[in-house]
């Protein structure tokens, strides 16, 4: 799993938090844009996943057992 999927799921209630208190979250909006050059440079697909991407993202991830090693999805690599 990686965070652009929690992210693009939970932008919304970040953005409104740090309306609240801008210091929460400050972080990882640094974060994010940085990740999402690095992913852009090596040709990724993860950074901007669509809504049909976050639904099997979830689903995949509900079917996965306490301990069980997490299968890559289509959405975990990157095109070279």
């Amino acid at each position: 799993m990686n965070i652009f999927p929690l992210y693009a799921d939970e932008r919304d209630n970040i953005e409104q938090d740090q309306k609240d208190d801008p210091a929460e979250y400050s972080s990882l909006s640094l974060l994010i844009p940085r990740l999402e050059a690095i992913e852009q440079s090596r040709h990724g697909t993860v950074a901007k996943p669509s809504q049909e991407d976050l639904r099997e993202i979830w689903e995949s991830e509900a079917t996965v057992g306490v301990g069980a090693p997490v299968p890559r999805s289509k959405h975990t690599k990157t095109q070279k």
